[in-house]
Parts: structure tokens; sequence; C-alpha cells
């Protein structure tokens, strides 16, 4: 289900940089903060993975743009979580963080623009 950031201090690329960091590390073992697993070795393909979670996030919300949407519109879409959730639900905030966070990022990229409100895709 990760990554999480979710919280207003993270970043979607301060996780793309602290797991480029990872990926350089080489040992024997990966012990993770997380979770009961030891990893040994390559963990490359999980990293890969971990990635990816993020870059699919991005296209669901961009598939979503298909015509202009709010945040809160976006987020009650629960395109992150896959949650069924309701605004009064602490998960909702979460997910709402999250959504954010990629809608300014895509924003930077350029990949969507704000008219008011709302967001929408750039024509390409």
């Amino acid at each position: 289900m990760g990554p999480w950031y979710h919280n207003q201090k993270a970043s979607i690329q301060g996780i793309i940089d602290s797991v480029e960091k990872i990926r350089k590390i080489h040992a024997d073992y990966f012990i993770p903060s997380h979770g009961s697993e030891i990893f040994r070795r390559d963990i490359g393909s999980r990293l890969d993975r971990y990635l990816e979670n993020i870059a699919s996030r991005e296209r669901r919300i961009l598939e979503a743009l298909s015509s202009p949407k709010t945040l809160d519109e976006i987020a009650s879409l629960s395109l992150i979580s896959g949650f069924r959730l309701s605004r009064s639900q602490v998960w909702f905030y979460f997910e709402r963080t999250m959504v954010e966070k990629h809608l300014n990022r895509l924003l930077e990229q350029k990949k969507i623009s704000k008219v008011g409100e709302k967001f929408q895709r750039e024509a390409r």
C-alpha cells in the first residue's frame, strides 16, 4: 500500500530521493522500519515496486482528470487508498493530503493546470 506521505512535511520527491539513496547501499541485509521481514542483498525489485506505486497513483489522478475536478472530488475517488471513504473519516484527510501533494507535483511538471478550484489535464 505504501508509500505514505500524508504528513504535511512529507514530500513525494523526498521519498523518491530516499529510495534512490537506499538503492546505492550495498548490504547483506535490509531491515525495514515497518513489518517483520528481513531482506537479503538485492532489494532493487522491491524498491522499483515502491516507486511504481507513486507513478501509478499519478497516472490514476491524471485519468480522473478527464474532466476538471476539485481536490475534494479527486480525494473522494479514493485513488490512493482504494478505501471507500466518507469525508468525516480520518482516512479521507490522509487521502486528500496525498492527492494534494500529487496535484502540486503535477502542476510543477506542467502536466495539469488549475482554473479556480478545479484541476484539469493539460492538452498534449
